[in-house]
């Protein structure tokens, strides 16, 4: 007499477990909301009686109208600073529309500088240029 038995119920089956796999730990996310301050500028030594130095200070400011929501005294403060003769900012991505603005027209005006832009205008908001002349300057006002 040969008896079968029934076939095996899924739950009854023997199962293998495979190794559990360790999740990985997620790693933190660091958000870094500050920029590294402006260093100082390096310090020259006097100038030799009788002669001058002419200063430049050039600075890529990734966004001007970023700049100075973040740090409105920013350029004031560079040029008070420095006391440079000239002022060069690159990449500063603003339009024609901006630099005609009083804010940006009279930029460091107070300090005795004269503004001269660059703006591109086949693409909009991209790269550009500003000279900031102190009219002050032993070496006169440079034509740009």
């Amino acid at each position: 007499n040969i008896k079968s038995s029934p076939p095996p119920s899924p739950s009854s089956s023997p199962t293998t477990k495979s190794p559990k796999k360790k999740k990985a730990k997620a790693n933190p996310i660091v958000v870094r909301t500050e920029r590294t301050p402006i260093p100082s500028p390096i310090a020259l030594p006097p100038s030799t009686p009788g002669t001058s130095q002419f200063k430049v200070v050039s600075w890529n400011v990734a966004g001007l109208r970023g700049l100075l929501n973040k740090s409105p005294t920013a350029l004031t403060d560079l040029a008070e600073s420095t006391k440079a003769d000239l002022i060069c900012l690159q990449e500063h991505k603003l339009q024609d529309i901006h630099v005609a603005a009083p804010e940006f027209s009279d930029l460091l005006s107070e300090l005795g500088y004269d503004v001269h832009w660059a703006v591109s205008t086949s693409k909009k908001g991209y790269s550009g240029v500003a000279c900031f002349c102190l009219k002050s300057s032993p070496f006169g006002v440079p034509s740009v």
